[in-house]
């Protein structure tokens, strides 16, 4: 019995804290990869356990459609699918920051720490200090000091999700809060803040 609680608290910690899969993967051969890639890696690895507990085969299908549909429509205005792999290879940091990401991650912070906690009867106001300190611990590893706005952007997304329940539209909010980086970080028209 105590092996089986010991378990089930060592799993729970690894799907609220992929940032400690992130650390095993930067000490293994995946440490040759990218920090991007290797952050894909932690929140997969994430996602993989909290199916195995929560079973939610919706998401499942969520995240299927949003690989397939535009892997289809991009390969439609190519022309070829070997014009399509060369074209992610090309836009890999794009599609993994502004698509991927957000959906693995909402899908971790938001609806699996929702849904453990709510049924142990975990009040939301833990719940959204509890995924928004989580959510920031898993940017620490890339942005360092700089991850304090993901505290903040982690905790209206947590608010909204207590709201409104609905997975969507907090991976529409994320996506969106990463395009609006993107353009003011990585455009010419970005000339840092003034001071």
């Amino acid at each position: 019995m105590i092996w089986s609680i010991l378990f089930h608290r060592i799993v729970t910690i690894l799907i609220f804290f992929p940032g400690i899969f992130y650390l095993l993967f930067d000490k293994t051969n995946i440490a040759r990869k990218g920090t991007t890639d290797k952050f894909v890696y932690a929140l997969l690895s994430s996602i993989f356990l909290s199916f195995v507990f929560v079973r939610d085969m919706n998401i499942l299908l969520l995240l299927g459609l949003c690989i397939f549909i535009p892997s289809v429509q991009t390969i439609l205005e190519l022309n070829s699918a070997k014009n399509f792999f060369k074209a992610c290879k090309e836009k890999k940091f794009l599609l993994q920051t502004l698509i991927l990401i957000p959906i693995l991650e909402e899908y971790i912070f938001r609806f699996v720490m929702y849904e453990l906690l709510a049924a142990h009867e975990i009040p939301p106001l833990f719940y959204i200090i509890f995924s928004s300190l989580a959510f920031t611990f898993i940017h620490y590893f890339q942005l360092k000091a700089k991850s304090y706005y993901k505290l903040v952007l982690g905790i209206m997304l947590a608010i909204v999700y207590v709201y409104t329940t609905n997975l969507f539209v907090v991976i529409l909010m994320h996506v969106l809060f990463n395009v609006l980086v993107y353009l003011f970080k990585y455009t010419n028209h970005y000339r840092g803040f003034q001071t």
